[in-house]
């Protein structure tokens, strides 16, 4: 319903600007999906481990920012290479081992932290 006067917008275009077609695919709505946890389990991260190491463990704001610093320089040198790698092989199998390392990394650090998945 929402997506309808968008596709009727974007008939007879070549570039259109909202891929609807992806949208209304099966396999677009799992990418979609999959994109927005992704997405939010990374920003969460981001929020919460300077209040960590300061809260939690009493950094300083200088030394929690090196502590936080090798995450996002990880993304600037591991990026070039995914997409490197999604030229060569399957882009869904690129972003299904980098999620798998996401989700292994943020497990382990709520296992560090003493939080368990079974309750």
């Amino acid at each position: 319903m929402v997506l309808g006067p968008a596709r009727l917008g974007h008939r007879g275009h070549v570039q259109p600007k909202l891929a609807v077609a992806v949208a209304l695919d099966e396999g677009g709505h799992l990418a979609a999906a999959t994109s927005t946890c992704s997405f939010v389990s990374q920003g969460l991260a981001f929020v919460t481990l300077p209040f960590l190491f300061q809260g939690a463990y009493g950094y300083t704001p200088f030394m929690s920012g090196l502590l936080f610093t090798p995450w996002p320089l990880t993304i600037v040198i591991c990026a070039p290479l995914a997409g490197r790698l999604a030229d060569r092989i399957s882009p869904p199998l690129v972003s299904t081992v980098g999620l798998a390392v996401l989700a292994t990394g943020l497990a382990t650090w709520l296992a560090a932290l003493g939080f368990t998945m079974l309750t």
